[in-house]
């Protein structure tokens, strides 16, 4: 910091005195002294409103020490010595502190300077530190004068008084809007401790023109300071870098080389930390020499910590205040958590009073007039933002409280790393900004010189910094209605949809579900029954949650409690859902499922309670349970099927039950409130571990609500269920849906069978109005159908000879979903129902729906072939997998959503976790905002036409890499199975010395080709 000797005429001359707004701005600032003779150099830092160095005349009593050495070490700067201090000097009220120099130690004809050579030229030998002399800051001050008569940018009013010489006290920001003005002419001069006098031109490199000058010195400003007031925007703009841990100003201005942001064409000014490290950092791939620099101590536990993080943010105001105005500020590492906490202050009342108790404290204003004082910051852009972790903000002493409402609402570009061990702290700091927009990197810890290489990245860069020089609102279609609930609204340029739901349920849990109806409404019948007495209604299914059979009390169970069971068949494993979910997490388990897998998914959701259904063959289940013995970890229960008039109807074992005291305290009802987890399911664990999907209570009812308005499902609709329910697809299609519209299931008890599914839909009463199932299930119907044209049942029921099948059944739609329905099976299940809509969707565990058709959108198997619709439930974009930049339109890439029902994390799996999520910055409609998001990664490949409508390609490792291009196998089975002789297609990858990989194919031949055909013939036959 410059810092001028000039004497107050009232004392003698060893006296020099600033007033206390000066001494404030200089606190913490780095400052050189000079003896009279040039020789004798050292460093100090301002640490308090007095400073003494020798034994003061006039009995005036000496006060505390505070000067403190800095000498390219560690600071361990004394804080609250300094703090009181200062509070000392303010309760007395003087407006003018006294600074004790001899004459000795300081000259007071000698301006000196050390910030603005250090920080900002660049120069880190003292003894080639450049000093301006008076003679040329009077010449310079006076030129100065007359261009603020004649230059309107410049508003002398804003400009502090400067006198030179010994009559006054100087003016720390009018000597450094001097140099300022002085270096824009091009001109430096200075004095060496050789005693010449030196000048040159200062846009090529600094150097020192001495006899053992060791060579060229980079210079690091290649552009005058100007503060000016209001804000020029013809100028370039002004750019503040601050490095990463063990860095300095030469890597971060290779970095910004590497982000195309240049000396010419911006201003930048280039700050380093004040804590030198002896090495640099390992992970910083250009090699430069030193010193090095950090922010903060390494040690979060040293008590110098807490100083040392202070003092970076105090520093850096200090440069914005005495510097500025900047546009932007860039920190990488270390430096984008400075950063951060410095923008903070903008934006929150304690960490502003927090970093004001010791950086610009006046008695003259308060803390918010300072902060006003200090010029605004426009953007940011932060590379790699880390250690600003919990302890740090502790050491800061800033609540979590002040943390979780922090709002910094400065437009920010945060690029996130995707190897880098500190990505998810980079994407958590993101979400301090209202208005960040994020772009990943390759890589690890670094900004690398191959990112010169993306296009799409250098380009991100470069608009949203012109964007502070002409703000455009980004221009987004208007919302389109879907249904009652979803409207989407399609980017023009790529492949993203966003969606808007309203009309959503509020406290979404199934008990309020069921209160919606009335309690005589049907809610379960029984597949094949002709008796409509036999009925489960709504009224019945909130009985048996509170207080009857299926009231979890009775077992003793807690809330939060995890409660397993063996999903037993149709109506009994849609009531235990309904009934458990209602209360506490509830864990389905496959009948099938194996004791090994049985054992490992018990763990993984900590599981509390396993109940096993009687007359449910479930052997695995059976050899877990004798395993787990009693081990007191997991408590067994065993439930039975009762009333064959109530359809699902069961009770648990009568020695378990538990006499219910409702009126005693420790027995309110069980209610699993809409943020806790109400369904744990497993991922098919095809290429790892199966995987804990934990879903919460609102987020599956609300699901429901959404897939039941954009079918367009009414009171009187009956679902017809075969799908199981210890998987997503039949809970939130079949189950959730029918709940939240109001009708009823039409339940089989039965597993599936063709024939059994086509006597349900003919007989049962009342008949079913659709039905949800996979390609599988629809195929083997249709098949059916066909192969039995000519039996009395087809007849009875109403099918044709050509094995169509519109008359004798109340089907008005069918829905298809959990693996993709090839073009011509869809169009045969439609001509089999009499042309009735068949809907393909797209869904997984973490979420269900992903897309659908909008709500009266019949005609999709002809007008958007292949599609499986558009997204209803949450926003959805195709992405680079290695990036995570959304693609143009036509390119394939990796399926990825966003929205309020989508799962937010795997159950104790942060390394799934990481794999899985992602940050995606996508604009606000009609404005130059970014909206963050957190999105998740579906493993899914696809395509969305300029409509929004989804077209999958099949899954991400599935992808066939055939020299280069991606073939999906989806589309080569879609191709093959339309030839008259294939029945069934299947495509894989196949190892090739010539492509790396080629598509192999496995057919299953129809009747069709001739019993004698062989391979040959067949690979004539299909490449004709």
């Amino acid at each position: 910091m410059l810092f001028d000797g000039s004497k107050d005429e009232e004392k003698d001359d060893s006296h020099v005195v600033y007033s206390n707004e000066v001494v404030a701005s200089l606190r913490g600032v780095p400052i050189m002294f000079l003896n009279t003779d040039g020789d004798s150099v050292h460093n100090s830092r301002v640490t308090g409103t007095t400073v003494s160095r020798s034994k003061q005349p006039n009995g005036i009593d000496q006060s505390v020490e505070s000067f403190e050495q800095y000498n390219g070490q560690n600071l361990n700067l004394n804080y609250q010595h300094r703090q009181e201090l200062i509070d000392e000097e303010i309760m007395r009220g003087k407006e003018r502190t006294e600074i004790y120099c001899d004459q000795e130690s300081l000259d007071s004809d000698l301006s000196c300077i050390s910030f603005a050579a250090r920080h900002v030229n660049g120069f880190d030998d003292p003894e080639n530190m450049p000093v301006i002399n008076e003679e040329v800051l009077e010449n310079h001050f006076a030129a100065y004068q007359d261009e603020c008569e004649t230059n309107s940018t410049i508003d002398p009013n804003n400009m502090p008084p400067c006198f030179l010489g010994s009559s006054s006290a100087a003016s720390v920001q009018s000597l450094i809007t001097l140099i300022s003005h002085h270096l824009q002419n091009n001109i430096l001069h200075w004095d060496t401790p050789d005693g010449n006098t030196h000048s040159k031109e200062i846009l090529t490199n600094l150097q020192s023109d001495t006899a053992e000058d060791s060579g060229p010195k980079e210079e690091i400003i290649s552009q005058p300071i100007i503060n000016t007031s209001p804000r020029v925007r013809s100028r370039k703009l002004r750019i503040l870098a601050l490095h990463g841990k063990k860095g300095n100003n030469k890597v971060t201005k290779l970095q910004l080389k590497n982000l195309q942001i240049t000396e010419d064409q911006y201003d930048i000014v280039y700050f380093n930390g004040l804590i030198e490290e002896k090495d640099g950092n390992p992970d910083h791939p250009e090699v430069v020499d030193g010193p090095f620099y950090s922010w903060f101590h390494d040690d979060y536990t040293d008590p110098g910590f807490r100083t040392s993080i202070f003092q970076a943010a105090s520093d850096v105001l200090m440069a914005i205040k005495t510097m500025g105005p900047f546009d932007a500020i860039y920190g990488f590492s270390q430096g984008a958590s400075v950063a951060t906490i410095v923008a903070s202050a903008y934006s929150n009342e304690e960490i502003r009073k927090i970093l004001m108790q010791g950086s610009f404290t006046s008695v003259n204003q308060t803390e918010d007039e300072q902060i006003m004082d200090i010029p605004s910051i426009d953007y940011m852009i932060l590379a790699c933002a880390c250690d600003l972790s919990a302890r740090a903000r502790k050491a800061l002493q800033i609540s979590a409280d002040s943390i979780a409402k922090l709002s910094i609402d400065i437009p920010s570009l945060h690029l996130v790393a995707t190897d880098d061990s500190c990505r998810s702290e980079s994407e958590d700091i993101s979400g301090l900004f209202s208005n960040s927009h994020i772009q990943y990197i390759t890589g690890a810890h670094c900004v690398r010189r191959s990112i010169v290489d993306d296009e799409i990245l250098l380009t991100s860069v470069t608009e949203n910094l012109q964007a502070l020089q002409n703000s455009i609102p980004i221009s987004l279609p208007e919302m389109k209605k879907m249904s009652e609930i979803s409207s989407i609204s399609v980017m023009q340029d790529r492949q993203a949809v966003f969606v808007d739901l309203d009309g959503l349920m509020d406290d979404a849990t199934i008990s309020r579900a069921l209160e919606l109806w009335e309690p005589e409404s049907p809610l379960f019948y029984n597949a094949r029954e002709i008796d409509t007495s036999k009925v489960t209604t709504y009224g019945d299914v909130l009985e048996f949650i509170r207080g009857g059979p299926g009231d979890l009390r009775h077992l003793n169970i807690k809330e939060a409690e995890v409660v397993a069971y063996c999903a037993p068949p149709g109506a009994a494993s849609a009531l235990a859902f309904l009934s458990i979910a209602a209360q506490t997490a509830a864990a389905p388990l496959a009948p099938t499922i194996s004791e090994s897998d049985c054992l490992y998914f018990l763990e993984m959701c900590g599981a509390n309670h396993l109940i096993i259904f009687d007359n449910v063959q479930c052997p695995g289940v059976e050899s877990a349970s004798a395993a787990l013995g009693n081990n007191g970890k997991i408590k067994i229960h065993r439930a039975y099927l009762r009333d064959e008039d109530k359809p699902g109807w069961f009770e648990y074992e009568t020695s378990q039950m538990q006499t219910l005291n409702t009126e005693a305290p420790a027995r309110v009802a069980l209610q699993n409130s809409s943020d806790s987890i109400a369904l744990l399911l497993a991922t098919s664990g095809t290429t790892s571990k199966p995987k804990g999907v934990p879903l919460k209570h609102g987020s599956i009812v609300q699901n429901g609500q959404i897939i039941a308005s954009s079918l367009g499902l009414r009171k009187s609709d009956i679902c017809y269920n075969i799908m199981p329910l210890f998987h997503i697809g039949g809970i939130s299609s079949s189950i959730l849906s029918t709940l939240l519209s109001g009708g009823a299931v039409c339940c089989d008890n039965e597993p599936f069978d063709a024939e059994n599914m086509v006597d349900a839909i003919a007989l049962s009463e009342p008949q079913p109005t659709w039905y949800s199932a996979v390609p599988t299930i629809h195929n083997l119907t249709v098949l059916y159908i066909k192969e039995n044209v000519d039996s009395m049942k087809s007849q009875m029921y109403g099918i044709k000879s050509n094995a169509v099948w519109n008359e004798g059944h109340s089907l008005r739609f069918i829905r298809s979903g959990a693996a993709a329905l090839l073009g011509p099976d869809a169009e045969a299940l439609s001509t089999t129902y009499g042309d009735i809509p068949v809907y393909p969707t797209y869904s997984m565990s973490e979420q269900m729906p992903i897309s659908q058709p909008p709500y009266g959108k019949d005609d999709m198997l002809k007008d958007k072939v292949g599609s499986v619709g558009i997204p209803i439930a949450a926003s959805l974009a195709i992405v680079d997998s290695a990036t995570f930049r959304v693609l143009p339109y036509g390119q394939v890439g990796e399926v990825a959503i966003s929205g309020p029902t989508v799962i937010k994390r795997y159950l104790n799996n942060p390394e799934a976790d990481k794999k899985a999520f992602f940050e995606l910055t996508l604009p606000f409609k009609g404005t130059s905002k970014f909206a963050r998001n957190r999105f998740f990664l579906t493993g899914d490949t696809g395509i969305i036409d300029e409509a929004g409508f989804l077209t999958l390609k099949g899954r991400n490792k599935e992808l066939i890499k055939k020299g280069g291009e991606q073939v999906s196998p989806f589309e080569v089975e879609e191709a093959l199975i339309t030839h008259a002789w294939v029945e069934l297609a299947i495509c894989f990858a196949v190892s090739s010395k010539l492509y790396g990989e080629e598509v192999g194919c496995a057919l299953v031949l129809s009747s069709s080709a001739p019993t004698d055909t062989t391979t040959q013939d067949v690979l004539i036959k299909m490449r004709e």
